[in-house]
C-alpha cells in the first residue's frame, strides 16, 4: 500500500506538477462508479418508496374496512346497552390491534372536526381535527356523494397519509393513517446501509484498479522517471526499458 501511494504522488517537471496517467484514470473511474451507484441507489429507493406507499394503502383500506364493520356493530350494541362510552372505547381498542408501527393512528371525526374516538400509541395535544384543508376535502367529497377516499393531512404537528370512510350509524368519518416520517425513516436507513456498502465496494475496486493500472502502465512510469532525471541533470540519454520488460 505504501508503495502504491508513493507511486501516485504528484511529481514536478520543470517546476510544474504532473499528474500520472494512472491517477487520472483512477479518479475518473472512481467518480463515474460513485455517481452511477448512488444514482441507481436513489432511483431504487424512490421506486421502492412508491411501491411501499401503494402496499401500505392497501393494508390501510383493509384495516379501515374491518374497523368500519366493527364500529357499525358497536353502534348496535350501544343502542341495546345504552353505554356509548364503552362502545367508543371498544372501537379504539379494536383499531390498535392492527397497528404495525408506533406512529399508526385511527380516528373518528364529526363534520365539525370533533373527535368521537382516537387510537394511537402516542399522546396527542389536539382534541379536535384541526387540518381545515383536509376536512374541507372530506366534506366536499361527501357533498358529491363520495364517502371514502385517500387523505393527506396534518395532525398533532405531524404529517400523515391514510384513507377514510363515512360511517352512517355514528355519523362520523373514520380515518386510518400512518405517519410519513416513520416510512421515510425506514427508507433512509436502508439508503445509508446501501451507501456504506457502495463505498466499501468502490474502495476495493479503486485499490484493485491502482494495482492493475500500475502494472499495465509501468512503461510510462519508467519513461517519465528517466525523462525527469534527464531534465534534472540537463543531459540527454537512452531510456532503459529492460527492467519493465523483465517484469
Amino acid at each position: 500500500m505504501a508503495d502504491i501511494i508513493k507511486k501516485l504522488k504528484l511529481k514536478k517537471v520543470g517546476g510544474v506538477r504532473v499528474v500520472s496517467t494512472a491517477l487520472k484514470i483512477i479518479w475518473i473511474f472512481t467518480i463515474f462508479l460513485l455517481v452511477s451507484n448512488f444514482s441507481s441507489n436513489y432511483i431504487n429507493l424512490t421506486m421502492n418508496l412508491a411501491e411501499q406507499i401503494k402496499l401500505i394503502n392497501q393494508l390501510l383500506i383493509r384495516d379501515l374496512k374491518d374497523l368500519h364493520i366493527f364500529a357499525t356493530n358497536q353502534y348496535e350494541i350501544f343502542q341495546y346497552s345504552g353505554n356509548e362510552k364503552d362502545a367508543v372505547n371498544n372501537i379504539a381498542e379494536s383499531s390498535r390491534k392492527n397497528f404495525k408501527r408506533p406512529s399508526a393512528m385511527a380516528v373518528g371525526i364529526k363534520a365539525d372536526g370533533t373527535m368521537v374516538f382516537f387510537a394511537s400509541e402516542n399522546e396527542i395535544e389536539d382534541v379536535s381535527f384541526s387540518d381545515r384543508a383536509a376536512m374541507d376535502k372530506i366534506l366536499a367529497n361527501f357533498k358529491e356523494g363520495k364517502t371514502e377516499d385517500t387523505l393527506n393531512f396534518r395532525f398533532n404537528g405531524k404529517d400523515y397519509f391514510g384513507v377514510y370512510k363515512y360511517n352512517e350509524r355514528w355519523d362520523m368519518f373514520i380515518i386510518r393513517a400512518e405517519q410519513y416520517k416513520e416510512l421515510y425513516r425506514e427508507s433512509i436507513r436502508i439508503f445509508i446501509y446501501i451507501a456504506i456498502i457502495i463505498l466499501l465496494i468502490t474502495l476495493t475496486c479503486v485499490i484493485a484498479g491502482i494495482i492493475i493500472l500500475q502494472h499495465l502502465l509501468r512503461f510510462i512510469s519508467i519513461m517519465t522517471d528517466q525523462i525527469m532525471s534527464m531534465e534534472h541533470n540537463q543531459q540527454m540519454g537512452l531510456i532503459n526499458m529492460e527492467g519493465a520488460v523483465n517484469d
